[in-house]
């Protein structure tokens, strides 16, 4: 600890290097994946909530939801082996893992093509809860006094949705999101170890199961940080979506 709070965050003993290396070297990639992968799932949750959303006893609405609550229980390394047996190992169109191919240089359709399959993975696992808090957000802002007002006025429907129901839905969407994101990183660092990619969590379980205890606490510090920052940056998001949120506004 005492190292730590000097910048010397130990010699780890599975890469023969200093710690800080090591976490300069894989952190970005984690940090790629994960906000990648999430904005991924909330462009796809946003559309899918708002198709369920239109007609919500519709088929569409009923076996959308029903298939996402049947995702939502399926482990997020059970995602990233199904993906790879069908689109890497069972079609060919992708890598199965790995940064690069073997011998590759590292480059930006390299790393792109890698990439597809994890960030595909972790969007998956998280649009089960974001799409389903969506819906029942969009469904009760689609029918408020302000959004059946707007139409009156002759607002366009595109504009509606953008100005009236979006804004409102994000907020108790956003208010969860902060909880979550420990489950994010949990399940990146699954991920991870699926599709070797070499990010701060593929090193984490690699360091505990050689008990790399430097390299261990460093990982499981940053990470956790991580998800702390990404909570604080949903309140402040939430609280500039609505003011009503803040605190000090009261």
């Amino acid at each position: 600890m005492s190292g730590a709070l000097g910048g010397d965050l130990g010699w780890s003993t599975t890469t023969r290097t200093d710690v800080g290396v090591v976490v300069a070297a894989r952190l970005p990639w984690t940090l790629l994946l994960m906000v990648l992968g999430l904005a991924l799932a909330a462009c796809a949750g946003v559309v899918l909530a708002l198709v369920s959303s239109l007609r919500p006893g519709g088929l569409v609405a009923r076996v959308l939801t029903g298939s996402l609550w049947v995702l939502s229980a399926v482990p997020s390394f059970l995602v990233a082996t199904t993906l790879m047996a069908v689109l890497s190992l069972g079609l060919g169109w992708l890598p199965a893992g790995g940064l690069t191919n073997p011998g590759a240089s590292l480059t930006a359709g390299q790393v792109g093509r890698h990439l597809v399959l994890p960030v595909v993975a972790v969007a998956l696992s998280q649009l089960p809860w974001i799409t389903l808090h969506l819906h029942r957000a969009t469904t009760a802002q689609l029918r408020t006094t302000a959004t059946e007002a707007a139409r009156l006025r002759g607002v366009p429907e595109g504009r509606v949705l953008a100005r009236h129901v979006l804004p409102g839905a994000a907020v108790p969407t956003l208010a969860i999101a902060g909880a979550r994101l420990p489950e994010v990183v949990a399940g990146s660092v699954l991920v991870e170890q699926v599709f070797g990619w070499p990010g701060l969590g593929q090193g984490l379980v690699e360091a505990a199961l050689a008990q790399d205890f430097a390299l261990l606490a460093s990982a499981t510090v940053l990470l956790t940080t991580v998800a702390v920052l990404g909570g604080l940056l949903a309140d402040l998001a939430l609280v500039r979506i609505d003011p009503r949120t803040d605190p000090d506004a009261l």
